[in-house]
Protein backbone atom coordinates (compact mmCIF):
# COMPACT_ATOMS: atom_id res chain seq x y z
CA UNK A 1 0.00 0.00 0.00
CA UNK A 2 1.53 3.51 -1.03
CA UNK A 3 0.12 6.07 1.80
CA UNK A 4 1.12 9.52 2.91
CA UNK A 5 0.99 10.77 6.11
CA UNK A 6 -0.61 13.91 7.08
CA UNK A 7 -2.00 16.18 9.89
CA UNK A 8 -5.40 14.71 11.38
CA UNK A 9 -8.88 15.80 11.06
CA UNK A 10 -10.52 16.80 14.08
CA UNK A 11 -13.82 15.53 13.39
CA UNK A 12 -12.71 12.48 11.53
CA UNK A 13 -10.50 11.41 14.00
CA UNK A 14 -13.15 11.73 16.31
CA UNK A 15 -15.08 9.34 14.00
CA UNK A 16 -12.16 6.75 13.71
CA UNK A 17 -12.26 6.44 17.77
CA UNK A 18 -15.33 5.79 17.62
CA UNK A 19 -15.41 3.22 14.27
CA UNK A 20 -12.02 1.36 14.53
CA UNK A 21 -13.16 -1.77 16.33
CA UNK A 22 -16.28 -2.59 13.82
CA UNK A 23 -14.38 -1.55 10.81
CA UNK A 24 -13.98 -4.57 8.17
CA UNK A 25 -9.85 -4.01 6.88
CA UNK A 26 -8.75 -3.00 4.01
CA UNK A 27 -8.43 -5.31 1.02
CA UNK A 28 -6.97 -5.30 -2.39
CA UNK A 29 -4.81 -2.60 -1.87
CA UNK A 30 -1.48 -2.21 -4.19
CA UNK A 31 1.01 0.53 -5.28
CA UNK A 32 0.73 2.57 -8.44
CA UNK A 33 3.56 3.72 -10.61
CA UNK A 34 2.78 6.60 -13.22
CA UNK A 35 3.18 5.33 -17.05
CA UNK A 36 2.72 6.23 -20.33
CA UNK A 37 -1.07 6.67 -21.76
CA UNK A 38 -2.57 6.30 -25.21
CA UNK A 39 -3.76 9.51 -27.23
CA UNK A 40 -6.97 11.26 -26.50
CA UNK A 41 -10.31 10.27 -28.57
CA UNK A 42 -11.06 12.74 -31.16
CA UNK A 43 -14.65 13.05 -29.48
CA UNK A 44 -17.23 15.79 -30.72
CA UNK A 45 -17.81 18.01 -28.30
CA UNK A 46 -17.42 21.58 -28.52
CA UNK A 47 -16.19 24.38 -26.08
CA UNK A 48 -19.11 25.23 -23.13
CA UNK A 49 -19.14 26.88 -19.97
CA UNK A 50 -20.04 24.69 -17.83
CA UNK A 51 -17.40 23.08 -15.58
CA UNK A 52 -16.08 24.06 -11.39
CA UNK A 53 -14.05 26.59 -9.68
CA UNK A 54 -10.31 27.07 -11.62
CA UNK A 55 -8.62 28.97 -8.60
CA UNK A 56 -5.22 28.37 -9.06
CA UNK A 57 -3.64 26.20 -5.61
CA UNK A 58 -0.13 24.67 -5.00
CA UNK A 59 1.71 22.93 -7.54
CA UNK A 60 -0.35 24.39 -10.57
CA UNK A 61 0.60 27.12 -12.07
CA UNK A 62 -2.79 29.91 -12.85
CA UNK A 63 -2.01 29.13 -16.86
CA UNK A 64 -2.30 25.30 -16.07
CA UNK A 65 -5.02 25.76 -14.14
CA UNK A 66 -7.13 27.92 -16.66
CA UNK A 67 -6.18 25.26 -19.04
CA UNK A 68 -7.40 22.08 -17.20
CA UNK A 69 -10.70 24.43 -16.61
CA UNK A 70 -10.70 24.77 -20.37
CA UNK A 71 -10.92 21.34 -21.03
CA UNK A 72 -13.06 20.92 -18.69
CA UNK A 73 -15.38 23.34 -19.48
CA UNK A 74 -15.09 21.43 -23.79
CA UNK A 75 -16.38 18.33 -22.45
CA UNK A 76 -19.33 19.81 -20.31
CA UNK A 77 -21.34 20.51 -23.73
CA UNK A 78 -23.94 18.07 -25.26
CA UNK A 79 -21.85 16.13 -27.77
CA UNK A 80 -22.93 15.64 -31.51
CA UNK A 81 -22.57 12.90 -33.30
CA UNK A 82 -20.09 11.96 -35.68
CA UNK A 83 -20.41 9.25 -38.34
CA UNK A 84 -18.22 6.48 -37.59
CA UNK A 85 -18.16 4.53 -40.92
CA UNK A 86 -20.33 4.15 -44.51
CA UNK A 87 -23.90 3.19 -44.54
CA UNK A 88 -24.88 -0.06 -45.51
CA UNK A 89 -28.22 -1.75 -45.55
CA UNK A 90 -29.53 -3.02 -42.15
CA UNK A 91 -32.58 -4.94 -43.27
CA UNK A 92 -30.08 -8.14 -44.39
CA UNK A 93 -29.90 -8.76 -40.55
CA UNK A 94 -33.98 -9.03 -40.25
CA UNK A 95 -34.91 -12.25 -38.09
CA UNK A 96 -31.70 -12.84 -36.59
CA UNK A 97 -31.08 -13.43 -32.73
CA UNK A 98 -28.17 -11.04 -30.83
CA UNK A 99 -27.25 -12.62 -27.19
CA UNK A 100 -25.79 -10.19 -24.79
CA UNK A 101 -23.82 -11.23 -21.86
CA UNK A 102 -22.87 -8.94 -19.32
CA UNK A 103 -20.05 -8.65 -16.92
CA UNK A 104 -23.15 -8.78 -14.27
CA UNK A 105 -26.77 -8.17 -14.54
CA UNK A 106 -26.58 -6.10 -11.25
CA UNK A 107 -24.60 -2.95 -12.69
CA UNK A 108 -27.31 -0.64 -13.42
CA UNK A 109 -25.55 1.03 -16.65
CA UNK A 110 -25.76 -2.17 -18.30
CA UNK A 111 -29.58 -2.84 -17.76
CA UNK A 112 -29.90 0.11 -19.50
CA UNK A 113 -28.01 -0.08 -22.13
CA UNK A 114 -29.58 -4.07 -22.78
CA UNK A 115 -33.01 -2.16 -22.63
CA UNK A 116 -31.51 0.42 -25.51
CA UNK A 117 -29.92 -2.03 -27.25
CA UNK A 118 -33.27 -4.11 -28.10
CA UNK A 119 -35.20 -0.76 -28.84
CA UNK A 120 -32.51 -0.02 -31.10
CA UNK A 121 -33.00 -3.44 -32.94
CA UNK A 122 -36.43 -4.21 -32.71
CA UNK A 123 -37.91 -2.19 -35.99
CA UNK A 124 -34.97 -3.84 -37.69
CA UNK A 125 -36.69 -7.26 -37.38
CA UNK A 126 -33.63 -8.23 -34.78
CA UNK A 127 -34.54 -10.32 -31.59
CA UNK A 128 -32.26 -9.68 -28.47
CA UNK A 129 -31.75 -12.07 -25.65
CA UNK A 130 -30.13 -10.57 -22.49
CA UNK A 131 -28.51 -13.16 -20.48
CA UNK A 132 -28.14 -12.89 -17.06
CA UNK A 133 -24.82 -12.74 -15.44
CA UNK A 134 -23.45 -12.72 -11.47
CA UNK A 135 -20.16 -11.09 -11.96
CA UNK A 136 -18.16 -14.65 -11.87
CA UNK A 137 -16.33 -15.98 -14.48
CA UNK A 138 -18.42 -19.06 -14.41
CA UNK A 139 -21.67 -17.03 -15.28
CA UNK A 140 -20.01 -15.75 -18.20
CA UNK A 141 -18.79 -19.13 -19.21
CA UNK A 142 -22.19 -20.53 -19.13
CA UNK A 143 -24.08 -17.22 -21.12
CA UNK A 144 -21.56 -18.36 -24.11
CA UNK A 145 -22.34 -21.97 -23.88
CA UNK A 146 -26.20 -21.23 -23.83
CA UNK A 147 -25.68 -18.29 -26.65
CA UNK A 148 -23.91 -20.91 -28.57
CA UNK A 149 -25.66 -23.99 -27.75
CA UNK A 150 -29.21 -21.19 -29.28
CA UNK A 151 -27.32 -20.86 -32.17
CA UNK A 152 -27.31 -16.90 -31.91
CA UNK A 153 -26.42 -15.18 -34.86
CA UNK A 154 -24.48 -12.60 -32.50
CA UNK A 155 -23.08 -12.10 -29.36
CA UNK A 156 -22.07 -9.27 -27.48
CA UNK A 157 -19.67 -9.05 -24.27
CA UNK A 158 -20.04 -6.47 -22.15
CA UNK A 159 -17.13 -5.67 -20.34
CA UNK A 160 -15.42 -9.09 -20.23
CA UNK A 161 -12.15 -8.84 -21.03
CA UNK A 162 -12.47 -11.77 -24.39
CA UNK A 163 -8.96 -13.06 -22.51
CA UNK A 164 -11.01 -14.90 -19.69
CA UNK A 165 -13.24 -16.75 -21.96
CA UNK A 166 -11.00 -17.64 -24.93
CA UNK A 167 -12.62 -21.02 -25.28
CA UNK A 168 -15.71 -20.29 -25.41
CA UNK A 169 -15.18 -17.29 -28.29
CA UNK A 170 -13.27 -19.91 -30.30
CA UNK A 171 -16.36 -22.08 -30.13
CA UNK A 172 -18.29 -19.08 -31.37
CA UNK A 173 -15.89 -18.61 -34.21
CA UNK A 174 -16.03 -22.23 -34.95
CA UNK A 175 -20.04 -22.20 -35.18
CA UNK A 176 -19.69 -18.85 -37.38
CA UNK A 177 -21.05 -17.16 -34.85
CA UNK A 178 -19.35 -13.18 -34.62
CA UNK A 179 -18.52 -11.80 -30.86
CA UNK A 180 -18.41 -8.31 -30.49
CA UNK A 181 -16.69 -6.73 -27.44
CA UNK A 182 -18.40 -3.87 -25.89
CA UNK A 183 -16.81 -1.64 -23.34
CA UNK A 184 -13.74 -2.49 -25.14
CA UNK A 185 -10.32 -0.55 -25.15
CA UNK A 186 -9.39 1.65 -27.66
CA UNK A 187 -6.95 0.41 -30.30
CA UNK A 188 -6.58 -1.55 -33.42
CA UNK A 189 -8.41 -5.13 -33.33
CA UNK A 190 -5.68 -6.66 -34.53
CA UNK A 191 -3.96 -5.66 -31.34
CA UNK A 192 -6.52 -5.49 -28.34
CA UNK A 193 -8.94 -8.26 -29.27
CA UNK A 194 -7.44 -10.25 -32.35
CA UNK A 195 -10.30 -13.33 -31.39
CA UNK A 196 -13.42 -11.32 -31.49
CA UNK A 197 -15.53 -9.56 -34.55
CA UNK A 198 -15.43 -6.20 -33.66
CA UNK A 199 -15.07 -3.91 -30.45
CA UNK A 200 -16.95 -1.17 -29.49
CA UNK A 201 -14.97 0.94 -27.89
CA UNK A 202 -14.87 3.89 -25.24
CA UNK A 203 -12.62 6.81 -24.69
CA UNK A 204 -11.19 5.67 -21.71
CA UNK A 205 -7.97 7.35 -21.80
CA UNK A 206 -9.86 10.57 -22.66
CA UNK A 207 -12.22 9.87 -19.66
CA UNK A 208 -9.23 9.00 -17.30
CA UNK A 209 -7.43 12.45 -17.91
CA UNK A 210 -10.68 14.31 -17.55
CA UNK A 211 -11.04 12.77 -14.11
CA UNK A 212 -7.73 13.67 -13.20
CA UNK A 213 -8.42 17.40 -14.34
CA UNK A 214 -11.67 16.99 -12.06
CA UNK A 215 -9.92 16.51 -9.19
CA UNK A 216 -7.00 19.42 -9.60
CA UNK A 217 -9.07 21.84 -9.96
CA UNK A 218 -12.05 21.24 -7.91
CA UNK A 219 -9.06 20.69 -4.85
CA UNK A 220 -7.53 23.72 -5.79
CA UNK A 221 -4.54 21.97 -6.74
CA UNK A 222 -4.41 19.83 -3.14
CA UNK A 223 -5.69 16.38 -4.41
CA UNK A 224 -5.08 13.32 -2.04
CA UNK A 225 -6.91 10.27 -4.35
CA UNK A 226 -7.99 6.88 -3.58
CA UNK A 227 -8.64 5.03 -6.74
CA UNK A 228 -11.09 2.01 -6.90
CA UNK A 229 -11.20 -0.63 -9.91
CA UNK A 230 -12.19 -3.97 -11.20
CA UNK A 231 -8.68 -5.73 -12.15
CA UNK A 232 -10.63 -8.41 -14.58
CA UNK A 233 -11.66 -5.64 -16.50
CA UNK A 234 -9.30 -4.15 -19.52
CA UNK A 235 -9.88 -0.70 -19.22
CA UNK A 236 -8.94 -0.86 -15.80
CA UNK A 237 -5.08 -0.28 -16.11
CA UNK A 238 -5.96 2.40 -18.90
CA UNK A 239 -7.50 4.44 -15.94
CA UNK A 240 -5.06 3.25 -13.21
CA UNK A 241 -2.10 4.80 -15.47
CA UNK A 242 -4.13 7.41 -17.12
CA UNK A 243 -5.08 9.51 -14.02
CA UNK A 244 -1.68 8.71 -12.57
CA UNK A 245 -0.03 10.46 -15.08
CA UNK A 246 -2.09 13.13 -16.01
CA UNK A 247 -2.54 13.83 -12.35
CA UNK A 248 1.54 14.08 -11.80
CA UNK A 249 1.68 16.31 -14.86
CA UNK A 250 -0.78 18.65 -14.21
CA UNK A 251 -0.32 19.18 -10.18
CA UNK A 252 3.23 18.82 -8.83
CA UNK A 253 1.35 18.95 -5.23
CA UNK A 254 -1.17 16.33 -5.66
CA UNK A 255 -0.65 12.17 -5.39
CA UNK A 256 -2.46 9.26 -5.16
CA UNK A 257 -3.11 7.71 -2.04
CA UNK A 258 -3.89 4.17 -2.64
CA UNK A 259 -5.44 2.05 -5.25
CA UNK A 260 -8.32 -0.55 -3.83
CA UNK A 261 -9.82 -3.86 -6.32
CA UNK A 262 -12.92 -5.16 -5.07
CA UNK A 263 -14.52 -7.87 -7.25
CA UNK A 264 -17.98 -6.90 -8.16
CA UNK A 265 -19.93 -9.60 -6.41
CA UNK A 266 -18.22 -8.16 -2.83
CA UNK A 267 -19.22 -4.75 -3.79
CA UNK A 268 -22.61 -4.14 -1.94
CA UNK A 269 -20.90 -6.68 1.02
CA UNK A 270 -17.33 -4.66 1.61
CA UNK A 271 -16.91 -1.25 -0.23
CA UNK A 272 -18.63 0.51 2.35
CA UNK A 273 -16.92 -0.51 5.66
CA UNK A 274 -13.68 -0.65 3.54
CA UNK A 275 -13.96 2.96 2.54
CA UNK A 276 -15.28 3.75 6.05
CA UNK A 277 -11.96 2.25 7.35
CA UNK A 278 -9.56 4.00 5.19
CA UNK A 279 -11.21 7.18 5.39
CA UNK A 280 -11.21 7.28 9.76
CA UNK A 281 -7.30 6.46 9.01
CA UNK A 282 -6.41 8.45 6.67
CA UNK A 283 -8.07 11.83 6.96
CA UNK A 284 -5.68 13.48 4.33
CA UNK A 285 -7.57 11.52 2.06
CA UNK A 286 -9.86 14.07 0.35
CA UNK A 287 -11.04 12.81 -3.34
CA UNK A 288 -12.73 8.91 -3.91
CA UNK A 289 -12.53 8.06 -7.52
CA UNK A 290 -14.01 4.90 -8.61
CA UNK A 291 -13.27 3.51 -11.99
CA UNK A 292 -16.83 2.36 -12.31
CA UNK A 293 -19.90 4.72 -11.03
CA UNK A 294 -21.98 1.12 -10.10
CA UNK A 295 -19.38 1.57 -6.86
CA UNK A 296 -20.57 4.58 -5.54
CA UNK A 297 -24.08 3.81 -4.32
CA UNK A 298 -21.40 1.82 -1.83
CA UNK A 299 -18.72 4.29 -1.34
CA UNK A 300 -21.13 7.41 -1.05
CA UNK A 301 -22.38 6.41 2.34
CA UNK A 302 -19.47 5.68 4.24
CA UNK A 303 -18.38 9.52 3.58
CA UNK A 304 -21.24 10.39 6.00
CA UNK A 305 -20.21 7.17 7.81
CA UNK A 306 -16.84 8.93 8.52
CA UNK A 307 -17.83 12.42 9.37
CA UNK A 308 -15.82 13.47 6.18
CA UNK A 309 -18.70 15.37 3.82
CA UNK A 310 -17.23 18.57 3.05
CA UNK A 311 -13.64 17.08 3.16
CA UNK A 312 -14.07 14.26 0.72
CA UNK A 313 -15.74 14.00 -2.93
CA UNK A 314 -16.41 11.52 -5.31
CA UNK A 315 -15.15 11.66 -8.97
CA UNK A 316 -16.11 8.87 -11.02
CA UNK A 317 -17.47 7.71 -14.61
CA UNK A 318 -20.03 6.07 -16.34
CA UNK A 319 -22.99 8.50 -15.53
CA UNK A 320 -25.52 5.91 -14.10
CA UNK A 321 -28.69 8.38 -13.30
CA UNK A 322 -28.67 7.61 -9.98
CA UNK A 323 -25.32 9.10 -9.41
CA UNK A 324 -26.22 12.16 -11.55
CA UNK A 325 -29.01 12.65 -8.67
CA UNK A 326 -26.66 12.76 -6.10
CA UNK A 327 -24.56 15.44 -7.85
CA UNK A 328 -28.09 17.54 -7.92
CA UNK A 329 -28.34 16.66 -4.61
CA UNK A 330 -24.90 18.61 -4.05
CA UNK A 331 -23.64 16.50 -1.51
CA UNK A 332 -20.56 14.08 -2.16
CA UNK A 333 -20.61 13.27 -5.66
CA UNK A 334 -19.12 16.08 -7.51
CA UNK A 335 -18.34 15.16 -11.00
CA UNK A 336 -19.21 12.29 -13.23
CA UNK A 337 -17.43 11.66 -16.85
CA UNK A 338 -20.32 10.32 -18.62
CA UNK A 339 -21.24 8.27 -21.69
CA UNK A 340 -24.79 8.16 -22.48
CA UNK A 341 -25.98 4.43 -22.27
CA UNK A 342 -28.45 4.58 -24.98
CA UNK A 343 -25.63 6.17 -27.57
CA UNK A 344 -23.43 3.53 -26.90
CA UNK A 345 -26.54 0.71 -27.62
CA UNK A 346 -27.15 2.22 -30.56
CA UNK A 347 -23.02 2.26 -31.38
CA UNK A 348 -23.47 -1.78 -30.33
CA UNK A 349 -26.24 -2.10 -32.59
CA UNK A 350 -24.04 -0.33 -35.41
CA UNK A 351 -21.24 -2.88 -34.85
CA UNK A 352 -23.11 -6.09 -34.69
CA UNK A 353 -25.54 -4.69 -37.53
CA UNK A 354 -22.36 -4.58 -40.08
CA UNK A 355 -21.66 -7.97 -39.04
CA UNK A 356 -24.86 -9.69 -39.56
CA UNK A 357 -25.03 -7.92 -43.03
CA UNK A 358 -21.85 -8.99 -44.06
CA UNK A 359 -20.13 -5.75 -43.72
CA UNK A 360 -16.96 -4.47 -42.55
CA UNK A 361 -17.20 -3.73 -38.67
CA UNK A 362 -15.68 0.16 -38.49
CA UNK A 363 -13.13 0.55 -36.13
CA UNK A 364 -14.62 3.23 -34.06
CA UNK A 365 -17.84 3.89 -33.20
CA UNK A 366 -17.03 7.42 -31.83
CA UNK A 367 -18.67 7.56 -28.69
CA UNK A 368 -18.16 10.81 -26.94
CA UNK A 369 -18.17 11.59 -23.45
CA UNK A 370 -19.79 14.58 -21.44
CA UNK A 371 -18.79 15.76 -17.78
CA UNK A 372 -21.59 16.45 -15.39
CA UNK A 373 -21.18 18.77 -12.55
CA UNK A 374 -23.37 20.82 -10.34
CA UNK A 375 -22.68 23.83 -13.35
CA UNK A 376 -24.64 21.71 -15.88
CA UNK A 377 -26.17 18.77 -13.88
CA UNK A 378 -29.68 20.36 -14.62
CA UNK A 379 -29.26 19.97 -18.37
CA UNK A 380 -29.33 15.70 -17.27
CA UNK A 381 -33.01 15.84 -18.64
CA UNK A 382 -35.74 13.29 -19.90
CA UNK A 383 -35.93 9.11 -19.00
CA UNK A 384 -32.65 8.07 -17.22
CA UNK A 385 -31.03 11.79 -17.79
CA UNK A 386 -30.55 10.86 -21.81
CA UNK A 387 -31.80 13.99 -22.87
CA UNK A 388 -28.63 15.51 -21.69
CA UNK A 389 -26.92 13.47 -24.92
CA UNK A 390 -29.01 14.77 -27.36
CA UNK A 391 -30.47 12.22 -30.10
CA UNK A 392 -28.51 13.63 -33.18
CA UNK A 393 -26.83 10.07 -33.24
CA UNK A 394 -30.36 8.04 -33.44
CA UNK A 395 -30.93 10.39 -36.68
CA UNK A 396 -27.49 9.47 -37.78
CA UNK A 397 -27.48 5.65 -37.33
CA UNK A 398 -31.01 5.57 -39.08
CA UNK A 399 -29.82 7.16 -42.08
CA UNK A 400 -26.58 4.99 -41.88
CA UNK A 401 -29.12 2.08 -41.85
CA UNK A 402 -31.42 2.79 -44.63
CA UNK A 403 -34.20 3.22 -41.78
CA UNK A 404 -36.67 5.46 -43.19
CA UNK A 405 -39.10 5.80 -40.70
Amino acid sequence: MKSHSASPHPGRRATRARLLGAAVGLVGITALAACSSGEESGSSNDNASSGSSSSSGAGSSSNQFAALQQEIDQYSKMPTAVEPGPAFDASKAKGKTVWTVPTSSSVPILKLQNDALVAALKPLGVKVVNYSADGSPDSWVTAMNQAIANKADAIVIEGIDPTLIAPQIAQAKAADIPVVWDFAIEGPLSEVAPTVSATVPLPFTLSAKLMADLAVVQTNGKANVVQYGLKTQRQNPVYTEGISKALSAACSSCKIDSYQDEPIPNWSQQLTSETRNLLTSKPDVNVLMPYFDGMVQFIEPAVTQANAQGQVRIITHDGTPSVLTSIKNGKVVTADVGTSNTWQAWATADQTLRLLSGVAPVADEKIPVRIWTKDNIAEATGDNAEGGYGDSYMTMYKKLWGVTS
